[in-house]
C-alpha cells in the first residue's frame, strides 16, 4: 500500500514538472529554413507613383530603395512623418528595401490593379519591435525559455493544486480501503 502511494506521488510530481518546464527546452534545434515571402500587390497612383510609409523607432528619415532583378530602379528619403513617394514607375515585380528590411512587391497600374492591392505601401524598419514576437527575453522579464513571470506563477499555482489534489485523492482512497476492511466480515 505504501509503495503504491509513493509511486503515485512520484508519477504526479513528474507530470507536474513536465507541465512546468517549457517544451522548447527539450525540443531539437530548428533546421534553418528559408522563409517564402509572398509578394504584396500595390497599386500605383493615377500618375504612376508608388506612395507609402516607413515605420521606425528613431523618427529620422529613412532611405527607401526599389530594385528590380537586383538592379536599383529608384530611391528616395522619407519625410519626417515617414511618408515617401517613388515617382513614375512601371508595372512589374520589385523588391523594396529600408535598411536591412526587404520585401518583394508586385506593382500595378491604378486601373489594372486587383481589388486586394494596397493603395499605399507600409514598411516596418528592422529596428522596430513588433508586438507578435513570441519570445520574451530575460531583459524584458522573461524566464525559463521566454515565459513571463505571471505565466510562470500561474503554471506553478496550477501545478501545486494538481499535486495537492492527487495527494488528497490518494489519502481518501486509503481511508476508503481501511473502512472497507473494517466493514467486511
Amino acid at each position: 500500500m505504501q509503495f503504491s502511494r509513493k509511486l503515485t506521488h512520484a508519477v504526479v510530481a513528474l507530470a507536474c514538472i513536465g507541465m512546468v518546464v517549457p517544451q522548447a527546452i527539450f525540443a531539437a534545434p530548428k533546421a534553418a529554413t528559408v522563409p517564402v515571402v509572398k509578394a504584396r500587390d500595390v497599386a500605383l497612383t493615377t500618375k504612376g507613383d508608388l506612395v507609402g510609409a516607413v515605420l521606425n523607432t528613431n523618427g529620422k528619415p529613412s532611405k527607401v530603395i526599389l530594385t528590380q532583378n537586383g538592379k536599383p530602379v529608384a530611391q528616395t528619403l522619407t519625410h519626417t512623418d515617414g511618408m515617401f513617394t517613388l515617382p513614375q514607375l512601371k508595372s512589374g515585380t520589385y523588391e523594396i528595401a529600408v535598411g536591412q528590411a526587404k520585401a518583394p512587391i508586385r506593382v500595378w497600374k491604378a486601373e489594372a490593379a486587383p481589388a486586394s492591392a494596397a493603395r499605399r505601401m507600409a514598411l516596418v524598419a528592422q529596428d522596430s519591435v513588433r508586438g507578435q514576437d513570441e519570445y520574451c527575453p530575460p531583459e524584458q522579464g522573461g524566464v525559463l525559455g521566454g515565459l513571463d513571470i505571471i505565466t510562470l506563477w500561474t503554471i506553478t499555482a496550477a501545478t501545486g493544486a494538481l499535486v495537492l489534489s492527487a495527494i488528497n485523492q490518494s489519502d481518501l482512497n486509503d481511508i476508503n480501503d481501511k473502512l472497507d476492511a473494517l466493514i467486511s466480515p
